[in-house]
């Protein structure tokens, strides 16, 4: 339907209801910028208090109600809790919720979503990075697909923005965010199933 609207929690850049990959090489700040978006998603501002904004664009604050939740696969406590205090110094975001998260054939990322699926209002779940949380290897596209159906049925369901972070291909050094699709890693499923994907590089030595 060309009349169908889709809700973003922040406008243009991250839809509600979908998948949306955050993709680009180590140290280009993938796992910050992932998290302080829940933190910006997690904060109850004050009437008539100004929005937030994240990558230049403002966040929809009338769409986050609820509780964030992040899956943290690579950087402990001691990581977290730094960012933590840079972006939330005054400690306001009282919604968000990180999950470690081991998965193995015993306990999948599958179940642990649909335990997760309890929660009344999901309005933000990230899952950072891909290769963490998937069941055999990133080049196996059914193991990436099944991966996906997962985050699917969650954003679907809940109506939640579902943002995974991923790495690209190793010495990938991408000069425009046009080359980060050609550079991901693994399967084409990366490519193919996500609603958008945001490529990041350095610019310089920025």
């Amino acid at each position: 339907d060309a009349d169908e609207m889709f809700e973003f929690l922040v406008p243009g850049l991250i839809p509600r209801g979908s998948v949306t990959l955050l993709a680009g090489s180590g140290g280009t700040g993938k796992s910050s910028i992932a998290h302080q978006l829940c933190v910006m998603a997690s904060i109850d501002y004050d009437p008539g208090e100004e929005a937030p904004h994240w990558r230049g664009q403002r966040l929809a604050i009338e769409k986050c109600h609820g509780i964030c939740i992040y899956f943290s696969g690579e950087d402990g406590p001691p990581i977290i809790n730094a960012r933590g205090a840079m972006f939330d110094p005054k400690g306001r975001a009282t919604r968000l919720m990180f999950q470690r998260g081991e998965v193995s054939k015993e306990l999948t990322f599958a179940q642990q979503l649909r335990e997760l699926h309890k929660i009344p209002e999901v309005p933000l779940l990230v899952v950072d990075p891909a290769r963490k949380y998937l069941i055999g290897n990133e080049e196996d596209s059914g193991a990436v697909s099944e991966f996906f159906e997962a985050l699917e049925e969650f954003a679907f369901k809940k109506g939640s923005a579902v943002v995974v972070v991923h790495h690209l291909q190793k010495s990938a050094r991408p000069k425009e965010a046009s080359e980060i699709i050609d550079l991901l890693r693994g399967s084409q499923v990366f490519v193919d199933r996500p609603r958008v994907v945001i490529g990041m590089y350095r610019d310089g030595p920025y």
